[in-house]
């Protein structure tokens, strides 16, 4: 007896099945693998959709001279009071700490009201840390008018010339927009980080007053003064090294820091191009990231 079609059809139905069945468990397997892929390579890389107002950012390892993160390091940038940093620069290595500085009629008519006198006098590390924390302009005008107007900017720029900083200058100590219409200092985060590693090498005392919430301090008259912090996140950073802000109509809002996520383990961190706000919730974002990037390291 003739085995019957239907039963041929059957057997073959089989055979088909038992040969496919293991490449489509395969496949299923495989889709179903791409998710926890597709994780593991989002914790490698927490910054990949970070959503900052920044136009350019850059976190950089001093430890092991490498980048962590960035987007636009070499943009060439508006700096608004982060050329404060180089003022700061020029200050310690060409004015005495001892050096006692006039506040002329000219630094206290710059952009600002610092409570200053006309005449009143102050060392030279104290006009820093009054520049540094406040971010005061007539501190920075006087620094610079206490060696020269013309020759303090052109040590500065000098000073970017021996660091190699290329895309770096600067036209008056203080950063201030000229006239309200063109930028007077500029910089890309990359260069900016070059001076921060420089600061922190060379001269990290400029940094020590800008871990605090204020700073109380007398003149040589004795006269007191107070100035607040403008790094409105100096208490939410844990180990903070020291930062500066920066923000005008132009540059928008810059921050830059540097923190220790370990045991003499410096970090830099830079903002530019955010809003006056934004600039600070930008970088708790940077900062909480790069937590979790060298946790998972």
């Amino acid at each position: 007896m003739k085995p019957r079609p239907v039963l041929y059809s059957f057997i073959l139905f089989l055979l088909i099945w038992n040969v496919l069945l293991p490449e489509r468990n395969s496949a299923s397997q495989l889709a179903g693998a791409i998710v926890p892929v597709e994780e593991k390579l989002a914790a490698a890389d927490p910054f990949q959709n970070i959503d900052l107002e920044a136009r350019a950012y850059l976190i950089f390892d001093f430890a092991s001279d490498s980048v962590v993160a960035s987007r636009n390091a070499e943009l060439k940038w508006p700096l608004a009071s982060l050329a404060k940093l180089m003022t700061a620069v020029v200050a310690e290595e060409n004015i005495l700490s001892d050096d006692i500085i006039t506040v002329s009629k000219e630094a206290i008519l710059e952009a600002g009201d610092d409570s200053f006198l006309v005449g009143e006098q102050f060392k030279k590390d104290t006009l820093r840390d009054i520049m540094m924390i406040q971010s005061s302009n007539d501190a920075a005008y006087a620094l610079a008018e206490h060696l020269g107007i013309d020759r303090f900017v052109a040590l500065m720029n000098q000073k970017a010339v021996d660091l190699g900083l290329k895309n770096t200058s600067f036209t008056n100590s203080n950063g201030l927009d000229i006239l309200g219409q063109e930028a007077s200092a500029y910089a890309s985060a990359r260069d900016l980080m070059i001076l921060m590693k420089y600061i922190l090498e060379n001269h990290s005392k400029i940094f020590d007053v800008t871990r605090g919430s204020e700073l109380s301090v007398l003149s040589e008259e004795g006269r007191s003064h107070k100035f607040m912090n403008t790094d409105r996140i100096v208490n939410d950073v844990p180990e903070l090294i020291g930062g500066k802000t920066g923000f005008t109509d132009i540059a928008g809002g810059n921050l830059a820091i540097v923190v220790d996520i370990g045991i003499h383990h410096p970090v830099g961190m830079v903002v530019f191009g955010s809003s006056e706000e934004g600039r600070f919730s930008d970088m708790l974002k940077l900062y909480k990231t790069t937590i979790i990037w060298f946790q998972n390291k």
